[in-house]
């Protein structure tokens, strides 16, 4: 079961990755641009939202960097996902 502190983590980090897309996708940038930020914008989020869990020791490095990379695969996931779903331009 993943610890209360790292799922406060996780929560804090798809807020802050939600706003972080509103933000893109009301950019004046291109699509192929956008898509290659939503992808960029979620490392550092990842980071903030595990990082605290992993100095305070909470959670192992080991673990922390199972539950980013599953997180991060999913994210990849939903954008190519949604990708297919697009409407060509």
């Amino acid at each position: 079961m993943i610890p209360a502190a790292v799922s406060g983590a996780m929560v804090i980090a798809l807020i802050g990755w939600f706003a972080t897309l509103f933000v893109i996708g009301r950019s004046n940038l291109n699509s192929r641009r956008k898509r290659i930020l939503l992808i960029a914008s979620w490392i550092p989020w990842l980071m903030l939202a595990l990082g605290a869990p992993i100095i305070s020791g909470i959670v192992s490095l080991s673990e922390a960097a199972n539950t980013g990379g599953a997180m991060t695969m999913g994210m990849l996931v939903s954008v190519l996902v949604s990708r297919r779903l697009a409407p060509r331009e």
